[in-house]
Parts: C-alpha cells; structure tokens; sequence
C-alpha cells in the first residue's frame, strides 16, 4: 500500500515536473482580446503566459482593463499569439511569466530576447510565483536590460495571494506615473 503510493506521488511529481520544464501551459496561451477606450489617450500591449494555475492569464485581464478605464486601448495577447513580436505601436508593454525553479519560463524569456519594441515604451515585467521568494521578475527584467532597453517597473504576484488583483492595478498605476 505504502509503495503504491509512494509511486502515485513520485509519477505526480514527475508529471508537474516535465510541465513546469517544458512550460507546456504556454502552447495554450494563444488567443488575444482587443480592449478598446474612447478616445484613446494610447495603445497598450499585454503579453501573457497564463502557467500551471491561470494566474498569469487573470493577472493580464484584470491589467487590460484597467488600463482601459485610464483611457488606453489594451491588446491583451497570450505568448504565442500571432502578430505580438513587433511591439513598436505601443506606447505601454506589460509581459508577465510564471515563475518555474525560480526562472523565467523560456517562451517569456524568448519573447524578451526577440520582441521589436517602441523605444520610449513604457515597460514592466511582471513575475507570477507560487512560493514566497520566488521570483523570476528580475531575470525578466536583466534580458531587456541586456538588450538596452530600460523596464520602468518589475514585481511580483503571488498565485494564491488574496489581494492579486488589487496588486495588478498598483502594478500598472506605477507604470503610468
């Protein structure tokens, strides 16, 4: 009995493994949603990787309306969505990542490396974690850097924190200040 289920856990751990290495969730993140405003003081570019529980996905809605009431018209877009790499048009981009073994995920950090970007973009870089100190925002941040491109804000949300959507409008507060 003991050994049975000690199987069951080890091929569990193993499967969420292969899932958080191969960031698998990402292949799902595919679709976009255009969120228009009334005259339209900008455009706004969210890029998302939704990871294992979603969170990414919620994270990058609750942000494009946000973004939305404050009067900029949101493309909220998963990772692999076409038409994202050519991001000169916006004036804010948001690219937000689970955090896996304290990395970023590498569709996140591909994106990073390769996205052609507006040159006085307003940009942040936004990490999901499922545990306390575990935060991928900083390596999210160095790529850019590494390129020359300068990130206004970086941060974090954790997946299970209570106020996460409350977070993600301070989030993009900060980034339009």
């Amino acid at each position: 009995m003991i050994r049975a289920i000690a199987s069951l856990l080890l091929i569990f751990i193993i499967i969420v493994g292969i899932i958080s290495y191969f960031d698998l969730m990402s292949y799902t993140a595919t679709g976009h949603e255009i969120l228009p405003a009334d005259n339209a003081k900008g455009m706004a570019l969210i890029v998302y990787d939704p990871g294992m529980m979603g969170m990414g996905a919620k994270t990058a809605h609750w942000m494009g309306h946000d973004l939305q009431v404050r009067g900029y018209e949101a493309n909220v877009s998963g990772i692999r969505s076409e038409g994202i790499q050519n991001a000169t048009a916006y004036d804010i981009i948001i690219v937000i990542g689970p955090t896996y073994i304290g990395g970023t995920p590498g569709p996140v950090r591909g994106y990073l490396e390769k996205a052609q970007l507006k040159p006085d973009a307003r940009i942040g870089v936004l990490a999901i974690r499922g545990l306390k100190g575990d935060d991928a925002s900083a390596g999210m941040r160095e790529v850019l850097e590494n390129r020359s491109i300068a990130v206004k804000v970086n941060g974090n949300i954790g997946a299970w924190d209570t106020d996460a959507e409350e977070q993600s409008y301070a989030f993009t507060y900060s980034l339009l200040q």
